[in-house]
């Protein structure tokens, strides 16, 4: 089976002037390529939609808050507060598997899945939170948010004046249309996606252990801790 994946941003890193945007978004009007072969154009409102299960919060009950990190870093706990703490009372339960936004940050890429550890915490009305009817696997959507189209699209449905101050609008996101694979295809690209991810979380795992094996040798070395020990030839006067 041949696998059409999302393409991949260009780095942020590459120093042009991208006028005032965000450096993951390009301006101009998102505009999508054709639908591969066996995808569908449809609007993400044919199959996702924004559920809110409100919480009603008790003075002396903990609850677990949640934030969503930019550039797509996951959804993460950012502080347990009572009920009498929280500032902002109307508040959401999340469930392990939700897809997140958050309305002021996914400017900057900040969306994602709630884990399962996170289950039954709780977000304010600043964050959409989204479900699908089964037809969209929501990991999929996770790695469609990494394309320049998808960030994009949720860049031209927030509105302010100012890039920090744009408050996305779930149901005008809703209505872009984009390109869907079938739901098999959809878990194929998952699986073979996270693989990659794995693998790569491997390699940075191994490089950062190597990083530390060369600065405690050089700090041998330079201190004189560890000695070198030169072939005899060398040593021969």
């Amino acid at each position: 089976m041949t696998l059409h994946l999302p393409p991949a941003n260009p780095s942020a890193d590459g120093g042009t002037d991208n006028g005032g945007y965000p450096a993951s978004v390009q301006p101009g009007i998102p505009t999508l390529p054709p639908a591969p072969e066996g995808w569908t154009r449809i609007s993400l409102s044919r199959h996702l939609v924004e559920v809110r299960r409100p919480v009603s919060l008790s003075p002396n009950e903990a609850y677990r808050l949640v934030t969503v990190k930019r550039s797509r870093g996951g959804v993460e706990l950012r502080e347990i507060l009572s009920g009498s703490e929280i500032k902002t009372p109307t508040q959401f339960f999340v469930r392990a598997g939700d897809f997140l936004i958050s309305k002021r940050q996914i400017v900057h890429g900040a969306c994602g899945i709630v884990p399962a550890e996170l289950d039954g915490a709780v977000v304010s009305n600043e964050y959409a939170v989204l479900n699908s009817d089964g037809q969209i696997d929501l990991r999929f959507l996770r790695y469609l948010s990494e394309s320049r189209y998808f960030q994009q699209t949720c860049f031209h449905s927030s509105i302010g004046v100012h890039v920090e101050k744009m408050i996305f609008k779930t149901e005008r996101w809703l209505k872009w249309p984009f390109n869907i694979p079938p739901l098999p295809v959809q878990l194929r690209i998952v699986e073979v996606l996270d693989t990659a991810r794995r693998e790569v979380e491997l390699i940075a795992a191994q490089i950062e252990r190597l990083k530390q094996e060369k600065a405690a040798l050089m700090a041998d070395l330079l201190t004189g801790k560890r000695r070198v020990r030169l072939p005899a030839a060398e040593t021969t006067p």
